[in-house]
């Protein structure tokens, strides 16, 4: 942040808001998918013949402006209205780090764009689920936007579970969450933790360092007979046609009957062997399969799938 030099007024710029998108690694082919300054840095002289001016820092996006001082005591002035920096913001791991590591397991070399993450939520009917499983968060590209969505349906009462079979993931998805992750799912609706400042009233977090594959001991777990969504970052052509199958037919079974299974795959990726075996699969075992068109605002461009049960 810049200190605007104005001695007599006080400076009404203010920095704009950056907004950027958190990197996001790689996923397990079995359950995971896709100096601020200090404030016056010198010290003012003891004795001046014009009024010095100091900065105050009021952290990111804050305003910066001037305090006029002509004396140690104005210095020390208790009315100076100094507004502490925010908190550094939660560190996540590399994806290209994670891509270079084991780029099998990946599939991709950049976490899921915001657009990706709309268009598996469109059309939803955010106040009418109670229950949202979502395989391989990885680093909660899907987590964030569909525990928004909840909060601005003003649904309190749903629970949100998800399985990361990565122990490393998990435990940065349950360090971002803790607040909730800590309740009971099966606790009153609505209750939070009282020293959550992220976090609104409800919905409730689960994260699990857990396989896809154990969705319906997850769903016991919390008390839940079904689930009314689940989604995946999976990717499926990179999983043993074995394992994909019983996933996908644990999923079909865990949901409830009319309510949807979303997961996407990559443009580029259609060719593979993978790719048309999962389709086979979820068209045996759905009512309804959809495919949305592609998103191209994504590395790579890739699509939707809604699977209907």
């Amino acid at each position: 942040m810049s200190n605007l030099p104005v001695a007599s007024q006080p400076s009404t710029s203010q920095s704009p808001h950056v907004e950027s998108k958190p990197a996001s690694p790689s996923r397990s082919p079995l359950g995971i998918g896709c100096g601020t300054p200090a404030c016056c840095g010198g010290h003012a002289p003891q004795h001046s013949a014009a009024p010095t001016t100091h900065p105050i820092h009021s952290g990111s996006g804050g305003t910066t402006s001037r305090l006029e001082s002509s004396s140690p005591l104005a210095k020390a002035s208790p009315n100076r209205n100094v507004t502490p920096p925010r908190p550094a913001p939660h560190r996540r791991p590399s994806f290209l780090r994670e891509f270079l590591a084991n780029p099998i397991a990946t599939a991709a070399i950049a976490p899921s764009s915001r657009h990706l993450a709309a268009a598996m939520l469109k059309g939803l009917d955010f106040a009418s689920l109670r229950t949202i499983v979502e395989f391989g968060p990885g680093t909660g590209v899907f987590t964030r936007a569909t525990l928004e969505a909840l909060r601005a349906a003003h649904n309190t009462d749903a629970v949100f579970l998800a399985l990361e079979l990565n122990p490393r993931l998990a435990t940065e998805l349950q360090a971002e969450f803790a607040p909730i992750a800590a309740l009971d799912p099966r606790a009153t609706p609505g209750q939070h933790d009282p020293r959550d400042r992220t976090h609104t009233t409800g919905p409730r977090v689960h994260i699990r360092n857990d396989n896809a594959l154990n969705i319906d001991r997850a769903l016991a777990d919390s008390g839940r007979p079904h689930a009314d969504l689940i989604i995946s970052g999976l990717g499926w052509p990179s999983i043993p046609a074995g394992v994909r199958d019983a996933i996908l037919e644990k999923t079909a079974a865990a949901l409830a009957p009319g309510r949807a299974f979303r997961t996407f795959g990559y443009h580029i990726g259609l060719s593979l062997p993978g790719a048309w075996g999962f389709r086979k699969t979820v068209r045996r075992l759905f009512s309804r399969v959809t495919i949305s068109p592609v998103v191209w605002r994504n590395l790579p461009p890739a699509f939707v799938y809604e699977c209907v049960k």
